[in-house]
Parts: structure tokens; C-alpha cells; sequence
């Protein structure tokens, strides 16, 4: 009975699930969840708030006041008691740019008010469209009242009034918002371009569905009887549910109805008892919140909504959007199955002339939940309603309007200040949870096939299990670690993971530019998708493009690795740099620089330097080309000096590049070993002893060299060095392969 009965409850259920809570959503019984339910349509509909502009009986725009203390101040609690806040009031508005949220077909923006109306309050002076259940505008009546609105509340009531005006339109909202932005864009006297347009997994893809011929099927439901039977839902409501609760929700939402429904309802998922005992909560379950469906969103309602909103509104939008000028950002799920919003996407970014995209991984028609931040989104891109990619600080400036003249813009709103952020002094560990969830998806799969063996030495240079031996920063200043980079720098996870696990060790890793290209512009979000709280969809690991910043890494310069050694910060420097990376001999040559300035550096702060040697990536790949120049037709193509890249070491010689990758595929995976080297002390190190430094340096080369070697002698040592018998042992017992004793790494010390 669950099963059945499911479909037709998850997108009612989806709808009060969202509603943004003091404490997670955990509703003991179903009249809580259709109470929850019912609150969220009077905020929405019922009591819009003190502000609002009335445009038809059946059309108004309601202002959404920013928060105070973090709560909510619009949502009709004052209007109930006929009173004005505050926040109402508040002149700071007038420095705000102007934000205007157009809903889809239900009128209401019930997926935006949740997790967005909130911060854009606090950024932009916000105000909402509220269609009546009972409209039956007209397409073009409803843009005449969204250019109407606009022009009266703001241009002309305050002609000299040039703040920006970005449009924000969800689903059949995307179609209206750019309608109303190519209105205003056509006028012969005096035309506004609007300043920004942002569309929420638009409906301008409307006409490469099936709903106009879905919808009326829908509809003619509505003249079927039910007989009167008030305790059976009627064909309409039952229909829609079904089908809108298959196509609304993304698989994580899915799960998570999934457990609030059957912890509230109390029958377990395989439960296969099918008496009056457990039907009954599910059957006045699905009555009650299949009334709300079809409450507020009728049958009729239905149908002619997409008959003449969708359907007329696209035909007038998609013939014009390349002429649109306004810039855009397109945010959309790619687990929509409403719209074929990842197509549109797309289109869309290849139609308009200013357009980019905000594609949100494992989301679906309601994109706007709690992992995306919709102003962020808008602040960031080309919108850039602030001013954040021009100026770094929130001074006055003069600057030209869309109408070509000379205006002040005021920016003296603190919340409108683009936040500071210094990426060595500034950055913090992510959340344990966080830390927990990467290691547990990145790292652990890598330990699973790798199996890695860490050693770590004394200061007598004798050789122990684990990483004991590694000081405390505590006592001996920062750490630097100076490592050879293993093969395409596959073991980072293994490294950055186990100092962090057994030692909780922080440690800056030092990588190539190249890394950070697509986040240089704005350090601040250290690596994270603007917009997106958390990873955007399937990452590679700590050294992925998306976790890199996130797990401290810097780009590799002078500048960066002297401040962390100040700031008395551990670091992760590889010498060798990418020419490591690349490198294809199995007998791991140091291809360091004869150059002593990390020695320098870490000497100038009484660093301790601990050699670190790694072994087994290489083996772990198989190796096709080894010199792309030696690849007809191609290496003639490749410049003098082999890479297209700048020398990814911070001491790299002026215009030296990077080699090239080779050309590898996946091999068996090898066992992985990893030994940090005798500590050399700096304390008593002059750095502006040129001898020390380069003497220092040579030992410092030497050990990693000796911990390398140690390894090649070793491994031979290790019982389950074969990889198959090392990966059926763990499967069996679930704990780690043994490996070589202590005594054959420590054979001239014996």
C-alpha cells in the first residue's frame, strides 16, 4: 500500500518538507506535515506583508523585508496584528540594487521562498509577483502589469533613481522575465535595458515537451466524477499527483521524503502487512494534501496557464532572445525532469549574446534548495549588480547608466561590501563533516587498491612504522615538507588524509597555477562554485579542481610560500614540480633545482624540513607515449621546450615551461609507500649563509634520495607485493596486508 500511495503524497509532502525550519524537518505525525503545509501557503498567499502593490484583483507585488537577527520578517506576521516593522521601513533599501521575482505557473515562487527570499532581502531591495489562484490573465496582461509595476514603483516615481534592476524568473517566471527585459530593451522613447536577468530552470524549453497535449489530457480529468465520495480523491488531483511527484523531485529530495514520510506515517518501507490499520494514516494523508494540490492549482487553472501563458509566451521570447543585450545567468538542475533544462542550458548560453550558466549536479525542477545560494550566484557573475569584478571596495564611483548618463552609485550598505579574504592567513579546515565525507568517498577507495605503507625516521635517521617520529609544530616552528612528486601527483589524497588522521597535522600543499585558473578571480570562495555551498557533483579528491583550495593548497610562488613559513603554517613543497610529475623512469630521479631557496626561506623561521619519499604511482599506470614529440604529425607542432604551461616551481628559471604529460592508461594498482626522512632543524641555520643553506639543502636531497632506495630494497620484502593476493587478503580479513619488517629498512643501522 506505501508503495502506491507514495507517488501521489511526494510533491505535496516535497512542498512542506522546504519550509525553512528553527530545526530539522521531523514531523512525528501527517497533521503536523499538513500543517506545515497550510502555514506555508498563508505566508506565501494569504498574508504577503504590509508592502504590497495591488496591479489587478487577482495580481500584486508584495515587498519582501530583509531579515533581522537572522529571522524572517516578512512572511505576515506583522501584517496580521496591522502593524509596520522596521524592516519595512528601512531607508538602507534605497542604496540597494533592485531585485523582482517572478514565480512559475503556481503563482506563488514556493521553491525560492524557503532558501533564497531571505539573503536576497539582505542585498537587494526585493519584490515578489503573487498571481491569485483565480487569475486568468492573458500572457501579454501579465507582462503589461510587470512593466507597469516597474515603471511606476521605481522609474518613474524616482526618475533619477539608477540603481540596477535585475529580473529573476523560475520556470514559467524565465519566460516572463525575458519578455518583460526585451520590452523594455524595444521601446522607442527612452529605452531601459534591464541589468540583469537571471532564469531558474526556465520553461523557454516549454516547446520541446510534450506538455501541451499532457496538460489538457491532465485537465479533462476534472469532468470525470468521483461519485461525491469525499473519502477517495478526485481523478484530476490523483493524476497530477502521480505524475508531478514522479517528475518534480531529484533523487536526493526523493530520499528525503523517503524518511521524514515514513518516520511520520510510522510504517516501515518493508512492511507487508496490508490491513485497515496501516492503510488508514496514508489514506487521510493523501486526501488532505491532494485537496491543497488541487486547491491551488485547479484543474482550469491548469490548463489555461499553459495554454496561453506557456504557450503564447514562449512563441513571443524564443524568436527574439538573441536580441536580448541584458546579461544573463541560467541556473538549472540536471535532474530536472520537468524541462529539459540541461538542453536549454545550452541553447540558451549560445543564443544570447551575454549569457553563463550555473549548472546545479543532482538537482532537479526544484533547484533552489538549501546547497544553492542564489544571490551569491547573481553577485559573481556577469550580472555583477555590485560592481565586485570592477572595483574591490565598496568606494563611490561614477559611472555610465543604460541611459548614457553620468551617475553617482552610492554603495554605503556594509552588507554590500564583496568579503576580503587572504588565502594563507584567511583559510580554515572545512567542517569535520565535511573532512569526513571527502576522505570517505576520495580517499578511502584509494587506500582500498593502494594499500599504502607510511614510515616515518628519527632524528638518528632510524626508521619506524607510522608517522610518530614527524615533530610536533608545536615545539619545532613549522614544518615544510619536501617531497618528489609521484606520477601525475595521484598520491596527494593519500599523503594530505594520513597526516591529518594520525597525526592532525595541517598541511598547505603547494600546487601548480594552473590549478586555481578557474577560481583566481575570486579567492574568497576558496575553490567553491560561486553560488553552490557545497561540491558541485562528483570530485577527484583532495587534489581536484573543486577541493584543492578547500583543503588549503596555494598556488606554488615565492611570495605564497614565504608568508606560510611567517605565519608559522606547515607546508607541502614539491621541487621537482610537474618535470616529477611527468617523469617516466622507474628509478625515480630527484629532478630538482640546484637552487637553495626553500632552505633559505625556512631557516629565515626556524622550519623544520622532513624529507619525504613516495614510491608505487608510477607502477600503478601503463605508459603509452612517453615524449609526445616523438609522435608523427605532432611533434613538430609542439614549441621549443616542450610544454604550453609556465615551470610550475616557485624558483623556475623566467620563461622555463613545463614538459607535457605522457600519454598513460590504468595499470594494476601497486602498493604504496611513503617515508618521511630524517628532520633537519633550521634553528641553527644563517640564512645568509650561502654554504649552510646549499650543505643543508644537499642533505636534505640526499635523505629523500636514501628513502626512495630504502623502498626499491624493501618491497621486495613484502609478502603481498602481488597485488592480487594483497587485495583478496584485505577483502577477506578487513584490515591491511602486512608488509616488510622494520629491520629491512633499517638493515645498515642493525
Amino acid at each position: 500500500m506505501f508503495g502506491k500511495l507514495f507517488g501521489q503524497l511526494a510533491v505535496p509532502f516535497l512542498l512542506a518538507s522546504t519550509v525553512r525550519q528553527e530545526k530539522p524537518f521531523a514531523p512525528s505525525s501527517i497533521q503536523e506535515i499538513r500543517s506545515s503545509m497550510d502555514q506555508m501557503y498563508q505566508d506565501l498567499v494569504d498574508n504577503p506583508g504590509n508592502r504590497t502593490q495591488q496591479i489587478s484583483p487577482t495580481l500584486q507585488f508584495s515587498y519582501v523585508s530583509p531579515p533581522i537577527n537572522g529571522q524572517s520578517t516578512w512572511r505576515g506576521s506583522s501584517s496580521r496584528h496591522g502593524e509596520t516593522t522596521d524592516a519595512d521601513n528601512n531607508d538602507s533599501d534605497n542604496n540597494k540594487p533592485i531585485a523582482i521575482y517572478l514565480p512559475g505557473l503556481d503563482g506563488t515562487g514556493i521553491t525560492a521562498f524557503t532558501h533564497q527570499f531571505d539573503d536576497l532581502a539582505n542585498t537587494f531591495e526585493l519584490w515578489r509577483l503573487i498571481i491569485d489562484v483565480t487569475d486568468r490573465s492573458e500572457f501579454r496582461q501579465i507582462l503589461e502589469a510587470v512593466v507597469s509595476f516597474i515603471d511606476e514603483q521605481f522609474l518613474q516615481q524616482h526618475p533619477q533613481d539608477n540603481r540596477e534592476i535585475v529580473l529573476i524568473g523560475e520556470s514559467f517566471g524565465g519566460v516572463l522575465a525575458s519578455a518583460v527585459a526585451l520590452k523594455f530593451q524595444a521601446r522607442q522613447e527612452q529605452p531601459r535595458k534591464m541589468d540583469g536577468l537571471v532564469l531558474v530552470n526556465p520553461a523557454t524549453a516549454f516547446e520541446d515537451t510534450n506538455w501541451d497535449t499532457i496538460v489538457p489530457l491532465l485537465a479533462s480529468l476534472q469532468y470525470l466524477s468521483n461519485d461525491n465520495n469525499s473519502s477517495t480523491p478526485t481523478p484530476y488531483s490523483l493524476a497530477g499527483g502521480m505524475a508531478l511527484s514522479y517528475l518534480i523531485p531529484d533523487n536526493n529530495q526523493l530520499r528525503r521524503i523517503v524518511d521524514i514520510l515514513v518516520n511520520a506515517v510510522g510504517i516501515p518501507l518493508n512492511n507487508n502487512n496490508t490491513g485497515n490499520d496501516d492503510e488508514e494514516p496514508m489514506q487521510d494523508a493523501m486526501l488532505g494534501m491532494l485537496e491543497i494540490l488541487e486547491e491551488r492549482l485547479p484543474a482550469g487553472t491548469l490548463q489555461h496557464r499553459v495554454n496561453q501563458w506557456l504557450v503564447v509566451g514562449t512563441s513571443l521570447v524564443n524568436a527574439r532572445l538573441q536580441d536580448l543585450q541584458t546579461p544573463t545567468l541560467v541556473v538549472a538542475g540536471d535532474q530536472d525532469r520537468i524541462m529539459p533544462s540541461v538542453k536549454e542550458v545550452e541553447r540558451l548560453t549560445k543564443v544570447m549574446p551575454s549569457c553563463e550558466k550555473l549548472l546545479v549536479r543532482g538537482r532537479g525542477h526544484f533547484v533552489l534548495d538549501e546547497n544553492v545560494n542564489l544571490t551569491e550566484a547573481i553577485l559573481y557573475s556577469k550580472i555583477d549588480p555590485l560592481q565586485w569584478r570592477t572595483h574591490n571596495d565598496d568606494n563611490d564611483k561614477t559611472t555610465p547608466t543604460s541611459r548614457g548618463e553620468a551617475t553617482t552609485r552610492s554603495r554605503s550598505n556594509n552588507n554590500n561590501k564583496k568579503p576580503s579574504y587572504d588565502p594563507i592567513m584567511d583559510w580554515t579546515l572545512p567542517p569535520q563533516k565535511e573532512v569526513d565525507a571527502v576522505f570517505e568517498s576520495q580517499v578511502k577507495p584509494l587506500r582500498n587498491i593502494h594499500s599504502p605503507v607510511f614510515l616515518s625516521t628519527d632524528a638518528n635517521g632510524k626508521r619506524w612504522r607510522g608517522l610518530a617520529k614527524i615533530p610536533s609544530p608545536a615545539n619545532h616552528g613549522p614544518i615544510l615538507f619536501v617531497a618528489n612528486h609521484q606520477f601525475f601527483g595521484l598520491d596527494l589524497n593519500l599523503i594530505i588524509a594520513e597526516l591529518l588522521e594520525e597525526r592532525n597535522l595541517i598541511c598547505r600543499g603547494m600546487a601548480h597555477p594552473f590549478v586555481f585558473n578557474q577560481t583566481k578571480e575570486f579567492p574568497e570562495l576558496r575553490g567553491r562554485t560561486p553560488g553552490l555551498l557545497s561540491s558541485n557533483g562528483p570530485a577527484g579528491g583532495i587534489n581536484s579542481f573543486t577541493n584543492f583550495q578547500k583543503f588549503g593548497a596555494v598556488p606554488v610562488t615565492p611570495r605564497n610560500y614565504y608568508k606560510l613559513m611567517q605565519s608559522g603554517q606547515n607546508a607541502l613543497l614539491f621541487p621537482g614540480g610537474v618535470k616529477d610529475v611527468w617523469q617516466t623512469d622507474p628509478s625515480y630521479p630527484l629532478l630538482w633545482p640546484e637552487k637553495t631557496d626553500f632552505v633559505r626561506t625556512a631557516a629565515r623561521f626556524n622550519a623544520t624540513i622532513v624529507p619525504l619519499s613516495a614510491v608505487g604511482m608510477l607502477e600503478s599506470a601503463r605508459v603509452v607515449v612517453k615524449d609526445l614529440r616523438t609522435v608523427p604529425f605532432l611533434g613538430g607542432r609542439i614549441p621549443e621546450g616542450g610544454g604550453m604551461m609556465p615551470a610550475a616551481r616557485f624558483d623556475a628559471p623566467k620563461g622555463e615551461m613545463d614538459p607535457l604529460p605522457p600519454v598513460a592508461l590504468p595499470g594494476m594498482p601497486q602498493r604504496n609507500y611513503f617515508v618521511f626522512g630524517k628532520p633537519f632543524s633550521t634553528g641553527n641555520i644563517d640564512p645568509k649563509d650561502k654554504e649552510a643553506c646549499s650543505d643543508l639543502y644537499k642533505q636534505v636531497v640526499a635523505e629523500t634520495r636514501r628513502g626512495i632506495d630504502d623502498i626499491f630494497h624493501a618491497r621486495k620484502k613484502d609478502p603481498f607485493s602481488d597485488t592480487p593476493s594483497r587485495i583478496a587478503y584485505e577483502q577477506i580479513t578487513r584490515k591491511q596486508a602486512p608488509t616488510f619488517g622494520l629491520d629491512v629498512v633499517n638493515r645498515e643501522r642493525l
